[in-house]
């Protein structure tokens, strides 16, 4: 991966949804393309990575990363049940900082957070801004 760049990172909701109850939602996997084939989309358009939603709407993971929201003062994550990967820096997180959980996320709770942040153990925790829709 390229250095992080200093700068505003924007993340976007799919309109593609991921079947949370597929095996392949507990382990990392080769199984990416729809995925990749997000990510490439809104790379190309300018964000930094696309959040996804699970069959009844609600969050679940970035294509790549997994997903916090400062909602209220706590540090919220979807739960692995709705299709979060278990993702070894989310599980830090939980683990270390003080008030982080999880709780059931929708595309409306992002709206209302203080700040929203997406991790992975290549990359840490990094804050990103949403946006509402895509132009093209």
């Amino acid at each position: 991966l390229a250095p992080l760049q200093p700068g505003t990172r924007s993340v976007v909701v799919s309109d593609s949804r991921i079947d949370e109850r597929s095996v392949y939602r507990r382990h990392k996997t080769s199984v990416r393309e729809p995925y990749d084939d997000e990510y490439r989309r809104v790379l190309s358009n300018g964000h930094f990575e696309v959040l996804f939603c699970n069959t009844a709407g609600r969050l679940a993971e970035g294509s790549r990363t997994n997903l916090f929201a400062n909602i209220g003062g706590q540090l919220l994550t979807p739960p692995v049940e709705e299709g979060a990967l278990p993702g070894i820096r989310r599980a830090i997180v939980l683990e270390q900082q003080p008030g982080a959980g999880e709780s059931r996320l929708t595309p409306a709770d992002l709206k209302r957070a203080g700040a929203l942040f997406v991790c992975n153990a290549v990359i840490g925790m990094v804050e990103v801004q949403l946006i509402d829709s895509e132009a093209g």
